[in-house]
């Protein structure tokens, strides 16, 4: 069960970033599928959730589920524990057997030196050094997504100068 008040601080510090009106956060069941669907959403965050391989399971099936919407979201998901260690190669064989196409993801080792925080049992601040590992669902879909509208719209806007600019000619040859 997620802590009410992990999500009051991420409200807040969205408030307090000005950002209020684009993040929105919501409790999901993870195990119970059936009564609560994924929400649309442009990216799905599962952070620090991979406490065991039950959990780890049911992130997974949320993680294909949310691949397969009609407009999958981005998914990030975070681990600092390190408690499931066969997550990546579980997720990956899900996926590819969901979506084949689907780009292969793994883990990427992060590090945050210096952090300060505090957590939902602790009591003050500590400055501590990070590292954890977090991989990025769809990321590389999307990008080549964006970068092909890109290039279809440049295409476009090349093919509409090009018939300006042939019109002008025409113009040009008529004086």
């Amino acid at each position: 069960m997620v802590h009410p008040t992990t999500l009051q601080l991420l409200e807040y510090g969205a408030k307090q970033a000005n950002l209020q009106s684009i993040i929105s956060t919501q409790v999901l069941d993870l195990y119970n599928h059936k009564h609560h669907p994924l929400p649309a959403c442009d990216v799905m965050i599962v952070a620090d959730v991979l406490y065991n391989d039950q959990l780890a399971e049911q992130v997974i099936q949320r993680c294909v589920e949310a691949r397969l919407l009609p407009q999958p979201p981005v998914v990030l998901v975070s681990d600092s524990q390190r408690f499931v260690h066969d997550f990546e190669r579980q997720l990956n064989q899900r996926l590819k057997a969901a979506l084949p196409q689907h780009a292969r993801v793994a883990w990427m080792s992060r590090r945050l030196p210096k952090f300060t925080g505090s957590g939902v049992c602790i009591d003050a601040d500590q400055t501590y050094d990070v590292k954890a590992r977090v991989m990025w669902i769809g990321l590389l879909e999307q990008q080549q997504q964006q970068l092909s509208n890109k290039q279809s719209s440049d295409a476009e806007q090349d093919g509409k100068d090009c018939k300006d600019d042939d019109s002008n000619d025409d113009v040009d040859e008529e004086r």
